[in-house]
């Protein structure tokens, strides 16, 4: 925002109306991949006046993505029509971050109370949920194979789970040598 001379916002409602405005972007480097897209879009005009979306991420090969709510709710939702597809209720923990595995056939949330939830994307089905982190989950993501899940927290750990059996393979702490 300062970049483009815009006033920095003075309440989280108004940060969270800023990554709405056409050319604004995070990014450091322009990539193929950069710049808001319709999802944004389609979140906005679904959530306007609403509880606003906290998770986004984009199913691979898909016109499909994702969004978590701070109350709870995960939905997924057509990117070209603006079609909710499911509604996805995990209850009472707020969905923060997600990522759809890279062959699509699942999605982890997890939420600021730490845990993580497994979804089946075609259905909505929730297909398990475990603790994760004591507390919140800041982040969540794929390796390039699909075969580990690597979550951080607020806490400073970075787990990497294996995800067939959903067993914890290794933590990793800010004070590990």
């Amino acid at each position: 925002a300062k970049s483009k001379g815009w006033a920095a916002p003075d309440t989280n409602e108004e940060a969270a109306r800023l990554v709405f405005v056409a050319g604004f972007s995070t990014a450091s480097m322009i990539t193929d991949i950069s710049g808001r897209g319709i999802g944004l879009d389609v979140v906005q005009s679904q959530y306007a006046g609403r509880v606003p979306a906290e998770a986004l991420a984009f199913a691979p090969e898909e016109m499909v993505f994702v969004t978590g709510t701070f109350e709870g709710t995960v939905r997924t939702w057509n990117a070209s029509s603006g079609e909710m597809l499911h509604e996805l209720k995990k209850g009472g923990e707020g969905q923060l971050t997600a990522a759809y595995s890279p062959d699509g056939n699942l999605l982890v949330t997890a939420g600021n109370q730490g845990h993580l939830s497994y979804w089946d994307p075609a259905t909505g089905q929730l297909l398990h949920s475990l603790q994760a982190h004591p507390e919140q989950c800041t982040s969540v993501a794929f390796t390039h194979g699909g075969d580990r899940l690597l979550t951080t927290s607020w806490d400073g750990s970075v787990k990497v789970w294996d995800r067939e059996t959903r067993e914890l393979i290794t933590t990793l702490s800010p004070n590990s040598p």
